[in-house]
């Protein structure tokens, strides 16, 4: 990735952050919420700001807001409709609080509907299927450690450690994590890649491929209630292809 490409996605996921912000101060009735929102969305413009006066420097060429917001809304048309939550009160990484948003947005609303409850597949791509529930709970152990560091590093309970204790092991986690999430969004895309691809010529992988998916009345999170399979499916891979551009991590 180049420096412009590297600036240009850091100003498209920058400006998905300040929608979120701008919605969170539009909807909350909590006063304290309301000056901490309004102060960071003052922070994230100025941030913004910044980083294309940069980009028309190094490019040279006027750089086109516009263009930019028909690439952020094809590229992100799941992820710009979730809202983001501050996740630690400890960290000020906003990176990592839209990501966590996103993940538990996926695990309430699209994790449960890949089981064999709602997607019947064939014996060996069942166990494939099944296998990114455990998957996912691997990633759920990383953030459980990002999380202990931070209460080492910020708790007071863990003040004497906290003195001896490397920073430097909380950006090694954080970075471990982020690649754990790329590479487990990547090989589901790849799989449902799979799956579509032989539904389109005709396969029989997916046993059923129409049925209409119905979630429980007392079910919250109902994105994909009324779906049916193919269509579900679909949705899921577009999340994992936005998800895959938002971290950027390139092959290695």
């Amino acid at each position: 990735m180049s420096a412009i490409d590297k600036i240009k996605k850091d100003i498209m996921n920058n400006k998905i952050v300040l929608q979120q912000l701008e919605g969170v101060l539009k909807t909350t009735t909590d006063e304290l919420q309301k000056k901490r929102v309004a102060k960071e969305i003052k922070e994230m413009k100025k941030k913004i700001k910044e980083m294309e006066v940069l980009l028309n420097d190094i490019s040279g060429d006027a750089y086109r807001e516009e263009d930019d917001e028909d690439e952020r809304y094809d590229s992100y048309r799941l992820l710009t409709n979730i809202q983001i939550e501050w996740y630690n009160k400890h960290h000020n990484d906003r990176e990592m609080d839209a990501l966590i948003s996103y993940l538990n947005f996926f695990e309430m609303n699209y994790l449960p509907i890949l089981s064999e409850y709602y997607i019947k597949l064939d014996f060996n791509h069942s166990l494939k299927r099944d296998s990114y529930y455990t998957k996912y709970l691997e990633i759920k152990k990383i953030l459980k450690e990002y999380d202990y560091e931070l209460d080492i590093l910020y708790n007071d309970e863990y003040n004497r450690i906290a003195l001896h204790h490397d920073k430097s092991l909380i950006y090694k986690i954080r970075y471990q994590f982020m690649l754990e999430v790329n590479n487990y969004f990547r090989d589901l895309r790849g799989f449902i890649q799979t799956l579509l691809n032989d539904y389109q010529t005709g396969g029989n992988i997916i046993l059923n491929p129409d049925e209409k998916i119905e979630l429980s009345e007392f079910e919250e999170n109902r994105k994909l209630d009324g779906y049916n399979v193919i269509s579900a499916l679909e949705e899921i891979h577009k999340f994992c292809d936005e998800i895959i551009k938002f971290l950027s991590i390139p092959l290695l």
